[in-house]
């Protein structure tokens, strides 16, 4: 979860969204956040998927 406004919440995120954030960030067609560029760039493929995927099932926050 984020832990600040600007931060996003990944927890229970499509990993499909997930994804294609990750590898826009990588191939350069997001560039909003350069710490995010620059781990991506770092990221093959199949993490890619493994992270996206983990990301996607983590359980989501109960409404108190």
């Amino acid at each position: 979860m984020g832990t600040a406004d600007f931060n996003p919440n990944l927890a229970c995120q499509k990993q499909v969204y997930l994804a294609k954030q990750l590898r826009d960030y990588r191939e350069g067609r997001r560039s909003n956040h350069i710490p995010m560029v620059n781990i991506a760039k770092m990221l093959t493929e199949e993490e890619v998927d493994s992270i996206s995927q983990y990301y996607s099932k983590i359980n989501c926050p109960k409404k108190q």
